[in-house]
């Protein structure tokens, strides 16, 4: 009997093309493999309300795993147990206060409500929807729930930047700051809610050995899926870091 493997894809650089689709092809490829009893599963930064559409068009019954590990969605598995971690607001706080200067923007953001200082186009994506509240302005004033992620634009790319940014965790060791891929944002994320501490969670629930897993992905982001997965594949178009771990 051929084993069962729990297969992990990553959406934007990955499943997707530059114009936010899935091919016919690859559809119809995924849907295969679902009806051949592989559990596949999304992983991304995205939340919940920007990947459904692109679960439901693969028929997918299986969790999803958003904001890069913060939140495990059951969707449409039966018995699974959902997970959320958030940010203590009194934590992202001081960290947005020791990132001053050094960004122009920030957002964060719940299930259904979204943060941000100012309207940010590029991460669209992310909150545009007519299933979320957006409430621009001072987040030192307006924020009034503990957030599922932090994002800041930086004011350039230099190192110093880079550095002030890194060092605004100093006080927090469970926490580290992610760089985008050829993008000006960074990102905050706690060190064991990654994309890998959630296909580890659907494995176990799925009863998969990790030696029957697989991720692919192409950024920062899915370096701990792709370590973590008995076969990691970084997209041809993945970054260099992606690269080495896969």
């Amino acid at each position: 009997m051929k084993p069962r493997y729990l297969i992990a894809v990553d959406l934007d650089g990955t499943l997707l093309d530059d114009q936010k689709q899935i091919s016919q092809e690859t559809v119809e490829y995924f849907k295969q493999l679902s009806n051949d009893g592989h559990i596949i599963v999304l992983a991304s930064g995205r939340p919940v309300r920007t990947m459904v559409d692109y679960y439901n068009l693969l028929e997918l019954k299986t969790p999803m795993v958003t904001y890069n590990g913060a939140h495990i969605s059951g969707q449409n598995s039966q018995g699974f147990e959902e997970f959320s971690f958030k940010f203590p607001k009194e934590h992202i706080f001081e960290i947005i206060s020791e990132m001053e200067g050094a960004i122009t923007n920030i957002m964060m953001e719940t299930l259904d409500v979204v943060w941000l200082d100012k309207p940010e186009p590029n991460l669209e994506i992310f909150y545009a929807s007519k299933h979320v509240d957006i409430i621009y302005g001072d987040v030192f004033k307006n924020l009034t729930e503990d957030p599922l992620t932090l994002i800041v634009n930086l004011k350039d790319d230099s190192d110093e930047t880079k550095l002030k940014v890194l060092q605004s965790v100093r006080n927090f060791p469970e926490y580290e700051i992610r760089f985008w891929h050829s993008s000006s944002y960074a990102e905050l994320y706690k060190k064991n809610m990654t994309k890998r501490d959630g296909i580890k969670q659907i494995a176990a629930y799925y009863g998969i050995n990790p030696k029957y897993t697989v991720a692919i992905g192409d950024a920062e982001n899915d370096i701990q899926m792709l370590d973590w997965a008995e076969i990691g594949i970084a997209m041809i178009n993945g970054n260099e870091s992606a690269k080495r771990h896969s």
